[in-house]
This record gives structure tokens, C-alpha cells and sequence, in this order.
């Protein structure tokens, strides 16, 4: 999946655009406690604060960035609850090849 977006992402316009957006998105995983002990996920997944529908879930936390147009330039997916938004970010743009070009403006 990585590969066909970055795939795209090379070869669209709007990925030379030097604006970035970048929000975090809760991905549940399960809803009960037996579910998140037998998952794949378990010990990498963790329970986070949905904000906006004021609970807690078991999952991950999507980090995308993207163009203004909404093409994914990059993403990251992070426990909720150890990493806040900022310092999923550093993580993601740590890795060359989430890193946006110099000079890039990031919002």
C-alpha cells in the first residue's frame, strides 16, 4: 500500500505543491478486552481518546500528510497512547522518505 501511494503521489502535480496538512485520525481496532488481547495488534495497539465522539477506543492512530488537495503524501500509524500528534509527526519525518522538500510550509 505504501509502495502504490508514494507511487502516485510522484506522479501527480500537486505533489510538488509546497503546503503540507497533517491531522491525526483514530483507527478502533476492537471494543471489548477479549477482542484486543486475541488481536495481531495486541501489544502494538493501544487505547486512545476519541475527541469528537467523546470516548475511549482500542486501536491506532493515523497520521497523514497531504497536499491541500488531499493527495497522502506520506503516513504513520502510532499507539494512541504513548505518542501525542507532535511527536508522531518528528517520528514520521525522522524517515527520509516521509520527510517533505526544504522549504515546505506544514499546517
Amino acid at each position: 500500500m505504501e509502495a502504490t501511494l508514494r507511487w502516485l503521489a510522484a506522479r501527480t502535480p500537486s505533489s510538488l505543491d509546497v503546503v503540507r496538512l497533517w491531522d491525526g485520525t483514530p483507527v478502533p481496532c476492537g471494543s471489548s478486552r477479549q477482542t484486543a488481547q486475541r488481536s495481531d495488534l495486541f501489544g502494538w495497539a493501544g487505547y486512545g481518546m476519541d475527541k469528537s465522539h467523546q470516548r475511549l477506543y482500542w486501536g491506532v492512530e493515523l497520521m497523514p500528510v497531504c497536499a491541500p488537495d488531499g493527495l497522502v503524501t506520506g503516513f504513520v500509524m502510532v499507539n494512541p497512547k504513548p505518542v501525542k500528534e507532535r511527536d508522531a509527526m518528528r517520528v514520521m519525518f525522522a524517515l527520509e522518505k516521509n520527510r517533505p522538500e526544504p522549504g515546505t510550509t506544514g499546517v
